[in-house]
């Protein structure tokens, strides 16, 4: 153990804190599960902090501020990731709030859908809602 006036680098605390509390097979474990993380049925801030929670366990695929990025985006929900993909967004913070104003404005429209349609999403509006020409 180190004397009284010994300091440690938070990368070595970070170290010596994982190599106590986090075994190795601990931490490839929940890299794997970090490779392998879709949002699903989460809402968008509950996989942001499964992502967040797990990305600590794999630096090499998030320390790249780019990288960190490319692999949120590609957990999203295909719907969300085609809408958040084309605003070359590069910081993690805005892509998670793009996310979430897309998951927000699905949400309305489709509350409106459901007003207009009573709640039956096949049902189309009736013939005598257009007006047809000749």
């Amino acid at each position: 153990m180190a004397g009284p006036d010994f300091v440690w680098t938070w990368e070595e605390f970070v170290v010596r804190f994982n190599q106590k509390f986090f075994p190795e097979h601990v931490q490839i474990q929940r890299a794997i599960e970090f490779e392998t993380l879709v949002q699903g049925n989460l809402s968008v801030l509950q996989y942001e902090a499964h992502f967040l929670a797990l990305s600590r366990f794999t630096p090499h695929l998030t320390s790249d501020k780019k990288m960190r990025v490319r692999r949120f985006m590609t957990g999203l929900r295909p719907a969300l990731r085609s809408r958040v993909v084309g605003h070359c967004l590069e910081m993690f913070n805005q892509v998670v709030h793009r996310a979430l104003v897309y998951k927000e404005d699905w949400a309305i429209t489709q509350r409106s859908r459901e007003q207009i349609f009573g709640g039956d999403r096949k049902r189309r509006a009736p013939a005598s809602s257009f007006k047809q020409h000749r």
